[in-house]
């Protein structure tokens, strides 16, 4: 997002070239990038929740399940994953004007709704899900485990995940609402008002989907103590607090 959409208007403010918004080839990189690269933050979050997931049980099988090596070699992985799902976005995205990036092939047209719906949307919203309930479950019944002194010593991290995970919930959802209506009724005729109206809820519903990546050191300082702490000695210059070490 920042190379192809914050660099070239930067550029152009700066310099007066409106090449760089007219080029082809930033057309087909840019529909490309963008959604491997929100598909793959979504995949990294499902990772992470279930890393915790893992780390909630008491059984210890569970929790080495997942090795350092084995995570690397998951990410590769994913990154290629997410790249070849996108690939056809440069292949059928053009340029039929100067200022436009749009598909012109009707088919991809009634495809690409669906790609956005499952790979960045549906699936990471029930997967989430899942893996939060079960989270929220393992804690739950381990209470015991995880208090010591009336503080929790060892899930700050699946606080965190787990607030991270209710945020993309709540700000996906609405995305997901809109993107079954687009599909259902894209083969409709639909006047221009109609048009203009579906394109500002478009945007309402689109907004909120990238709360998650703006607002998440805010929801971090609100469920962590040991979080809040560290930003306070970050800033006063001491350091840092790290919760206990599992034995």
């Amino acid at each position: 997002m920042l190379i192809t959409g914050l660099v070239p208007r930067i550029i152009i403010g700066l310099t007066g070239n409106t090449s760089l918004m007219n080029s082809l080839v930033l057309c087909k990189i840019r529909t490309m990038l963008q959604p491997a690269s929100a598909t793959f933050s979504m995949s990294c979050v499902c990772f992470a929740a279930f890393d915790r997931y893992l780390f909630s049980c008491l059984d210890l099988r569970r929790q080495r399940w997942i090795t350092l090596q084995q995570t690397r070699l998951i990410i590769i992985i994913t990154v290629i994953l997410c790249l070849v799902i996108f690939s056809p976005y440069p292949v059928f995205y053009t340029t039929p004007t100067s200022s436009s990036c749009l598909i012109v092939n009707s088919i991809f047209i009634y495809i690409q709704p669906f790609l956005s719906l499952i790979f960045y949307n549906l699936a990471p919203v029930i997967i989430l899900s899942i893996i939060c309930t079960l989270t929220w479950r393992n804690l739950g019944q381990q209470m015991v485990f995880y208090l010591r002194g009336h503080n929790r010593c060892y899930d700050q991290i699946t606080r965190l995940i787990i607030a991270q995970i209710i945020v993309i919930l709540i700000t996906t959802f609405p995305m997901v609402i809109w993107l079954i209506y687009k599909i259902a009724t894209q083969n409709l005729f639909k006047s221009s008002f109609r048009l203009a109206q579906e394109a500002i809820i478009n945007t309402v519903f689109l907004l909120p989907a990238f709360c998650p990546y703006a607002i998440m050191f805010y929801v971090y300082l609100f469920v962590s103590p040991v979080f809040r702490r560290n930003v306070k000695c970050l800033l006063l210059g001491k350091h840092r607090i790290s919760p206990e070490n599992r034995t």
